[in-house]
């Protein structure tokens, strides 16, 4: 018979910056809910992944919503478990969902390091927070060894997937996901963020600032994070126009989206920016 492992001690990271109300964190399981919703149906296998070691499988499973009471809400639960090749099982986070609700849930398995110590996933599979700011899905990370996991409330990967940039309220944190953090870059006093993207190469990190969000106005800040000198240089600065978003796909060309939807590529080598046609 497998052995069950009780679940690990979670500690949070800093939730992203937004303007109020905050982002609602995931869900979490309700004992009794859970139980319920558990015992009343068979889970389906959302998803699997297999460490590169080949020692552990990542498995999802998901409960569909049961109402409870003819009238009563519906709920849903899901549960993330590591199955190991000796038989074990470590249940890794589990969620209580309630069923048409507002705010993020569900998981969804995203990759392992390549040392196969830590487990990345999302609790936020489905939907967005409440609230107003910018959010870009938060990421998970479980370390099998300690049997700890942390959370990051925004967070997006590289595009080779090896590096992690972490948006805290204040500072930009950049992780290496065999590992934890390389780089940090704090804020300037320069608006809000509004947008954040990687570098082809995965060197950089472009991050958009405005000044406002809810409702979006004012001018445009666009910063430029290298994470081998760790410093980051203000490349374009704009008082007429409020861009919201920005994409990086080639090397020395960034696009920008402003606030009527128009896309503007800047070039990072003679500074002109036009709009695509």
């Amino acid at each position: 018979m497998p052995t069950m492992t009780p679940s690990p001690t979670a500690t949070r990271a800093t939730p992203t910056a937004s303007a109020s109300p905050s982002p609602t964190p995931p869900p979490v399981a309700t004992p009794n809910l859970a139980a319920t919703v558990a015992a009343q149906q068979t889970p389906r296998v959302y998803k699997t992944l297999s460490s590169p070691d080949g020692m552990w499988e990542a498995e999802v499973l998901v409960y569909d919503c049961v109402a409870f009471g003819s009238e009563g809400p519906e709920y849903a639960y899901e549960v993330l478990l590591l199955r190991a090749t000796d038989g074990a099982i470590v249940q890794v986070d589990e969620q209580t969902i309630a069923c048409g609700g507002l705010g993020a849930a569900g998981f969804d398995l995203l990759l392992w390091s390549p040392d196969s110590r830590y487990l990345y996933y999302t609790p936020t599979r489905e939907g967005v927070p409440d609230g107003c700011g910018f959010w870009a899905g938060a990421v998970a990370r479980f370390d099998v060894q300690t049997r700890r996991r942390e959370v990051m409330w925004s967070a997006i990967f590289s595009p080779d997937r090896q590096r992690l940039a972490v948006i805290e309220p204040s500072a930009l944190a950049l992780w290496d996901v065999d590992g934890g953090e390389i780089a940090r870059w704090s804020f300037p006093q320069e608006g809000v963020l509004a947008g954040v993207a990687w570098s082809p190469d995965g060197e950089r990190v472009a991050l958009l600032f405005v000044q406002t969000l809810c409702p979006p106005a004012g001018p445009s800040r666009l910063f430029l994070f290298d994470a081998s000198s760790q410093e980051a240089q203000r490349v374009l600065a704009t008082d007429e126009q409020t861009f919201l978003d920005v994409i990086w796909q080639a090397s020395e060309h960034i696009q920008l989206v402003d606030d009527q939807g128009t896309t503007w590529t800047y070039s990072l080598t003679t500074g002109a920016m036009e709009p695509d046609e």
